[in-house]
């Protein structure tokens, strides 16, 4: 790997004094600094290999994923497990949802290797307070905290974040949906022609245990929490919405129903993100008029179905490429 630094103006404007060389043009000497060739044919390099690294930030283009490293070095095998699991993760949302995204589709990563550079990033970039990582729609960028290489946590945070980026991409989705379908990814596990995909123990047993003592939130509530509402309450509400999609997910008809209730929203929302769009969407539509479109057998009818299926044991789910 070829690393090229910012050299200090002192030094370079001292090695263009002592550095020369002599060229001819129209009979005139002139001189041109080797330092400055030299910066310039390193960096046409650079370019054309899609890398530049300066100071202590690499920042790499690759495919879907542009990863940016601060102080830190990943080896390739895990960048490229990056990039492969979230072209996975893209053929589960076109394969499941018909979500399809445009050829320049690209997510920026800002991977920390230390947490002090995380936080001071986080608080001069964005309004979040997560400890661990962000998803930016201003900046279109997810943001992952402290990266380890000697554990797998970091990858859980890249492709909750990603799964951000890919709604985000289509719409200003509620945010128990944001959420649930985030933690979801977040337990994928990526194979050479597969994906599987994890439940969560704590997040399982806190439902069951909701439900057990009479205190599960019903559907309905949880598919019209506000925003304000669903951060009241944040870690039990992702808990649930978690439950609900890991719920939807196992089944062929509980697909179809995620599948309705996404498109029905983003039908009525507009076909493209934005500011008027979003506020068209929360003043002149009901959310519960979609989920009644979206659930032609009835809300209490799924509530039931949710309530039977938690204490059940838990498998895994496969998608097969």
């Amino acid at each position: 790997m070829l690393i090229f630094r910012n050299l200090s103006s002192d030094f370079i404007d001292q090695m263009n004094d002592n550095c020369c060389v002599k060229s001819v043009s129209n009979s005139h000497f002139t001189q041109e600094p080797i330092v400055r060739r030299i910066i310039l044919f390193f960096g046409a390099y650079l370019l054309s290999t899609h890398m530049v690294i300066a100071q202590d930030t690499i920042r790499e283009t690759k495919n879907i994923c542009q990863l940016n490293f601060h102080n830190c070095k990943i080896e390739d095998r895990k960048k490229e497990e990056i990039e492969r699991g979230v072209r996975m993760m893209l053929k589960i949302y076109k394969n499941v949802f018909d979500f399809d995204v445009s050829k320049n589709f690209q997510i920026t990563f800002q991977i920390f290797g230390d947490r002090k550079g995380y936080i001071k990033y986080r608080s001069e970039n964005s309004g979040s307070s997560s400890g661990v990582g962000y998803y930016s729609v201003g900046k279109k960028e997810a943001v992952i905290g402290q990266y380890c290489d000697r554990c797998y946590c970091y990858i859980k945070t890249v492709y909750h974040e990603a799964s951000h980026a890919i709604l985000h991409e289509h719409l200003w989705h509620p945010k128990w949906l944001q959420e649930g379908i985030a933690e979801y990814f977040e337990m994928m596990e990526v194979y050479d022609d597969k994906v599987v995909i994890g439940f969560s123990p704590d997040r399982d047993k806190a439902c069951q245990e909701w439900l057990e003592e009479g205190q599960l939130m019903p559907v309905n509530d949880l598919l019209t929490l506000s925003k304000s509402q669903f951060n009241k309450q944040n870690p039990k509400m992702r808990s649930l919405s978690w439950s609900f999609i890991y719920f939807l997910m196992s089944s062929k008809e509980g697909q179809s129903i995620l599948k309705n209730l996404i498109w029905e929203m983003n039908q009525a929302a507009g076909a493209k993100p934005s500011i008027w769009n979003r506020l068209r969407f929360n003043l002149l539509y009901d959310n519960q008029e979609i989920i009644e479109r979206a659930i032609p057998q009835g809300i209490e009818a799924l509530d039931q179905k949710w309530r039977a299926w938690i204490p059940q044991q838990r498998e895994k789910q496969e998608f097969l490429f």
